[in-house]
């Protein structure tokens, strides 16, 4: 097996930042906790 290219936490902090992005994009950011299918 090969050695990935990018650590695991290093891909996980570019993926939050990239949704987080996007999210201020289309003017949701407030959104991003929320939980439509949370049994309360």
């Amino acid at each position: 097996m090969a050695k990935p290219f990018v650590p695991h936490w290093l891909y996980f902090i570019f993926g939050q930042f990239g949704w987080r992005i996007q999210a201020k994009k289309y003017g949701v950011q407030k959104n991003l906790n929320d939980r439509p299918y949370e049994v309360n």
